[in-house]
């Protein structure tokens, strides 16, 4: 039996590493779909390794015989790394695009929804319903009394007889109202404020189970949706007041 020649030997063995390193960048690439950044980048290393250990002479140790061998091994290392980075954030990208799409439409269905509620009582009730609805939060409305102060004692939502049991302080909405900023009370309770830096209506109050974190993208589609309440409790307001002149005024003939 004639033996193929060794230049043809050495030529097969070429052609068979370039094609295990093209599937394991393949894999690479493929990787962000399912895993995190960093497995990524462990899976680039690792297979990099394998790749040497496995393939480039001498076989079955790291060393690498020839300054070819060297080159190529850079070069996959290279391309398994920044193949793995793009896609993984491309995917980031995508994700984040989707998580804006749905904020959007939450945010859009909300307002859309609120806009043809009557009443201040109806508008803490309906945004109680729907935080519940979508995002499985209990909320409250606390609004400031004729002396400027907040009223923490009338307490409006769709559920007001539950929030006291579910961690509602009157420190910390007193303190939200008075330093017009969010204020915490760890991962599943959140105090807004409504209405501006110039001017606060009083603090939208929201709250979930434990294991429901309210922080990150959550806080701030809840802050967009404080500044819709306030400007709808504001708009009822106005309406209230106007009301109130129309039936004090004199008639006139």
């Amino acid at each position: 039996i004639r033996r193929p020649p060794r230049s043809t030997l050495f030529t097969y063995a070429t052609l068979f590493r370039s094609s295990i390193s093209i599937l394991y960048l393949l894999t690479i690439i493929a990787l962000p779909f399912a895993c995190s950044r960093t497995v990524v980048f462990a899976s680039a290393l690792v297979s990099a390794l394998l790749w040497n250990f496995l393939f480039i002479p001498p076989k079955l140790t790291f060393s690498i015989a020839s300054f070819e061998d060297v080159l190529m091994f850079i070069a996959f290392f290279l391309a398994a790394f920044v193949g793995g980075f793009l896609t993984s954030r491309l995917k980031e990208k995508e994700s984040a695009l989707l998580l804006r799409e749905r904020r959007m439409a939450f945010l859009y269905g909300f307002t859309r929804a609120i806009s043809r509620v009557r009443g201040i009582e109806e508008v803490a009730r309906f945004t109680g319903e729907y935080l519940l609805e979508h995002l499985d939060l209990h909320s409250a409305v606390c609004l400031r009394n004729d002396d400027g102060l907040l009223d923490t004692a009338t307490i409006m939502g769709s559920g007001p007889d539950l929030v006291p049991d579910l961690g509602f302080d009157d420190e910390l909405a007193r303190r939200c109202f008075a330093s017009r900023e969010c204020v915490s009370a760890g991962d599943n309770r959140l105090y807004l404020p409504l209405g501006s830096q110039e001017s606060v209506l009083g603090i939208l109050y929201v709250t979930g189970k434990s294991d429901r974190m309210i922080r990150g993208e959550s806080r701030e589609i809840l802050a967009t949706l404080a500044g819709n309440v306030a400007l709808t409790i504001e708009r009822e307001l106005l309406r209230s007041e106007e009301h109130t002149s129309e039936l004090q005024s004199p008639n006139t003939i």
